[in-house]
């Protein structure tokens, strides 16, 4: 089963190796890996889209209205921290060229990333670094913005498990079925693998602990998650910096993704060729895991850097203009482009659109320097583990009937006893509601 992974390690080759060295080499390997043979087919039609390849130009147009409310002019940089093919990057720096043309030779636009195989635009430095030494390449003190698209979530990453109180790290290199369901489970995919004892990791020794209601907890993690959080949060802390942070990512606050009550898998896999498995043909599918936010946002703090907002990714859009015109009538027309009849392609656009302001699980986190004015995205929602006002064992359904009456089934439905109530109702569509439903269960829980 494991052949076509094995080939790719060292002599002597171990029997067993952690996830995370499996995912590394699947995505990253110099010759075979899914990102860095430049195979890639990324894009609407292609292997998978991301929003901001999905909405290019307006997702970056959204984004560099955020910068502009606090680049005042001066030397300035744009750093994409997993650059990708670039597309995004270019998308920023052309809108800030626009709205502030006078301004325009001071913008530097830096592309890093530790795979130069997808970079196609011009007109971008491109930097062959990974995100951890973003302190070592760029300009100091740092001027500027920091974006990450869906970078948290292609690290390689670890699987662990905590059951019963004992801790386990997902080994592979067995044909042996594990017993945990890890993906969508309509694809009838088979993990393989083993569970060992594990102590002493960071990450599950804050989070071992998050859920005492499960008798089992499952999550995925990357390793390089802590060093790359931690070196944004010193750049964007240091004296002197000006600047801002913005990750964009699949995931939720560290209540939701320990929760296996949830509908949501914790690793994911795509590719243009879905039938192919990750254990068959490593090289020709991408993986990808749920990102705890919760820990991103500690290690920016830890770095220095001030956690501004954390929410859904509709936040950066506040004026509906994605839905408004000329912008709506650019996205049909794009659609059209696309091969769309015009019926068609109104309602492939408002889909788009639709999904890109409630889709379950897309996030924005965002990060500043110290003292730096409000960026525009709004009120954040719950993030740390102290004001995750988690649903009581026994929910309040009399206070929660009296106060939404027709949607109150609905949302009763969604709250799971002991889950996180904003991921729960942006998972059913009710993400709107959300402060309404904290109000009546801190109010049952007796908080102010």
């Amino acid at each position: 089963m494991l052949d076509a992974f094995l080939t790719m390690l060292p002599e002597p080759r171990p029997g067993m190796v952690p996830f995370s060295t499996f995912m590394e080499r699947s995505l990253y390997d110099p010759q075979w890996g899914y990102y860095s043979s430049g195979e890639v087919d990324f894009g609407y039609g292609g292997d998978f889209w991301t929003y901001p390849h999905r909405l290019s130009p307006w997702f970056g147009e959204l984004v560099a209205r955020r910068i502009l409310s606090y680049w005042e002019g001066g030397p300035f940089c744009v750093v994409d921290v997993a650059a990708g093919h670039g597309k995004f990057l270019r998308d920023i720096g052309n809108a800030l060229r626009r709205e502030r043309p006078e301004w325009a030779s001071d913008l530097r636009v830096i592309a890093l990333d530790k795979s130069d195989a997808n970079l196609e635009v011009e007109g971008v430095e491109f930097v062959h670094a990974s995100a951890q030494d973003l302190c070592d390449v760029l300009p100091r003190p740092f001027v500027g913005a920091l974006v990450a698209n869906e970078l948290f979530d292609a690290l390689a990453a670890d699987v662990y498990r905590v059951c019963d109180g004992v801790r386990e790290r997902l080994v592979v290199g067995t044909d042996d079925p594990i017993d945990v369901v890890l993906d969508d489970p309509e694809q009838d995919r088979v993990w393989y693998g083993a569970w060992e004892a594990v102590d002493g990791e960071p990450y599950l020794e804050a989070r071992a602990d998050v859920r005492p209601d499960r008798a089992q907890m499952v999550a995925a993690h990357g390793p390089e998650t802590a060093p790359i959080a931690l070196a944004m949060g010193a750049l964007l802390a240091e004296p002197g910096a000006r600047a801002a942070a913005f990750v964009f990512d699949y995931g939720g606050a560290a209540q939701h993704i320990w929760d296996t009550g949830t509908r949501e898998p914790h690793i994911r896999t795509y590719g243009g060729q879905r039938e192919h498995d990750p254990f068959e043909t490593p090289s020709l599918i991408d993986l990808t895991w749920d990102v705890d936010f919760t820990w991103i946002a500690e290690k920016l703090r830890q770095g220095g850097a001030e956690v501004v907002f954390y929410g859904v990714q509709g936040a950066l859009d506040p004026d509906f203009l994605l839905w408004s015109p000329p912008w709506r009538d650019e996205i049909v027309s794009q659609c059209i482009g696309e091969g769309f009849e015009p019926m068609e392609a109104l309602l492939e656009a408002w889909n788009v659109v639709q999904n890109f302001y409630v889709a379950p699980g897309f996030r924005i986190l965002a990060a500043a320097s110290p003292g730096m004015p409000d960026l525009g995205l709004g009120t954040s929602d719950p993030l740390w583990l102290d004001e995750l006002m988690t649903t009581p064992n026994t929910l309040p359904l009399e206070a929660l009937r009296a106060r939404f009456e027709e949607d109150a089934e609905a949302i009763i439905a969604a709250l799971r006893p002991g889950g996180s109530p904003v991921d729960d109702l942006c998972d059913q569509g009710l993400y709107q509601r959300r402060w309404e439903v904290l109000e009546v269960l801190r109010g049952a829980q007796g908080e102010p």
